[in-house]
């Protein structure tokens, strides 16, 4: 089970609203150092969360 305690926050740049999600730490890390493809790495998180991780769109200006 991932240790989700490291916040990510975004500002929608469609509806400025403020968004979270929470992840592990590790698995940040494991992304943002090069592995490709989101969905590998953060299973646990909706398709919605991480399309707020790579772009900052919350759900609701991103069509699912």
């Amino acid at each position: 089970m991932p240790n989700r305690t490291m916040s990510f926050s975004a500002q929608c740049p469609f509806c400025q609203s403020f968004n979270e999600v929470m992840v592990d730490p590790d698995d940040m890390i494991t992304y943002m150092t090069g592995e490709e493809l989101i969905q590998n790495v953060f299973t646990y998180l909706t398709p919605d969360e991480r399309e707020l991780l790579i772009t900052g769109i919350c759900p609701a200006c991103f069509p699912s």
